[in-house]
């Protein structure tokens, strides 16, 4: 069995930058070619790809059900539930292309190198960057951001400070190749941060298959591991 998985699977379960425009996935995206996976392998991922669609809604579901608290590592008086620049704090968006049968989702870190930024990569033949001014989700679409519970600020500073250095490298388009740090997806960028920080692991391996790691940025906010501190739904 030899089939060829579509980066619209990867950018469908975590890839594109909700601010892209919201039409039909790129026609002439370059693909994944899977022959290097194993026959048990390339049968999970067409489970994953015929289940997207469930799985993002799966996500939000519970994203949806969750307690926006404040956030327990600012001293200073703070509104619950406002935006955060607090350096190291996750944010999600269920935005993407929109479309409701492939509804992609993004993720980024807040990152010290500049004022009010977020680190991310966000999409293909783009680089890893820095976006200023928080995120605004359009009709129907929500964000979330979440801190890492266990972390320091200082961890979560470094972080995202990690996240900052990766700019300028390469799009990664493979979903279940994660523990690279030569090039990387938006919800792979975030895991990698406090992965190789702080060694908190935020993978969930729901969408692992045979011992392949992939992140889906649904799993950064439901996660046990993180506390909900900000959410705009519109």
């Amino acid at each position: 069995m030899k089939k060829l998985i579509k980066t619209t699977l990867a950018s469908s379960i975590l890839l594109m930058s909700f601010t892209a425009p919201l039409t039909s996935a790129h026609a002439n995206s370059p693909e994944i070619e899977t022959s290097h996976f194993s026959v048990a392998e390339q049968i999970e991922m067409e489970r994953l790809e015929d289940n997207v669609a469930q799985i993002n809604s799966n996500y939000k579901k519970t994203a949806d059900s969750m307690r926006v608290r404040r956030d327990p590592k600012v001293f200073t008086d703070s509104v619950t539930g406002t935006w955060s620049w607090r350096d190291g704090v996750i944010c999600v968006t269920t935005q993407g292309f929109g479309n409701e049968l492939i509804n992609s989702w993004h993720a980024g870190i807040v990152a010290p190198q500049k004022n009010y930024v977020v680190a991310e990569a966000p999409g293909l033949k783009e680089a890893v960057r820095l976006r200023q001014n928080k995120w605004v989700p359009s009709k129907g679409y929500t964000v979330y951001q979440v801190g890492v519970t266990s972390t320091t600020i200082q961890q979560d500073y470094n972080a995202g400070k990690w996240a900052g250095q990766q700019v300028g490298k390469p799009y990664n388009i493979n979903f279940w190749d994660a523990k690279r740090t030569d090039k990387f997806y938006c919800s792979q960028l975030v895991w990698a941060a406090y992965y190789y920080t702080a060694s908190v692991d935020l993978n969930k391996s729901d969408n692992d298959i045979a011992g392949k790691m992939a992140i889906h940025p649904g799993e950064l906010v439901n996660n046990s591991k993180v506390t909900l501190i900000y959410k705009d739904a519109r």
